[in-house]
């Protein structure tokens, strides 16, 4: 038991940075708005009451976007995607969102090597959005799901 913010306060409270981010990918986030950018600062630090006591780490609150844009925007930075990514926990908005650049250049370059996500992947994760496809691809249980 705990006190407020609740989940489901969390999720009301993040109905108006979703709105904001519109139709924003990981793939479209380096040409974001400043509205879009204000966006995914607002939705971090929201999430940041996620857990029941302490703050959520960059995990909790990237899982969170990643689950709210329907996998429009990831992955999510456990601990395998930041080993397979060779990048950081990011500890703050603008430090995940350059991140999210450098994944854009990632699936840009495999793009262009081996077509879209959406094409390469087994024909049952088809339907997903790239955020999730590379959340899968090297997340928990790596690229053979994928």
């Amino acid at each position: 038991m705990h006190g407020p913010p609740f989940l489901d306060d969390l999720l009301e409270m993040a109905q108006g940075p979703m709105r904001d981010l519109g139709d924003l990918t990981v793939s479209t986030v380096a040409q974001r708005t400043a509205e879009q950018d204000l966006a995914m600062g607002t939705l971090w630090d929201l999430f940041a009451d996620l857990p029941v006591a302490g703050r959520a780490t960059c995990v909790g609150r990237t899982k969170s976007v990643l689950l709210l844009t329907n996998g429009r925007i990831g992955p999510a930075f456990d601990q395998k995607v930041r080993d397979r990514t060779r990048l950081r926990k990011p500890s703050t908005s603008s430090e995940w969102v350059t991140y999210l650049e450098c994944i854009t250049e990632d699936i840009a370059a495999f793009e262009a090597a081996h077509g879209p996500l959406s094409v390469v992947v087994d024909p049952r994760f088809a339907h997903l959005k790239v955020g999730r496809l590379y959340d899968m691809a090297l997340g928990p249980r790596g690229p053979e799901t994928a």
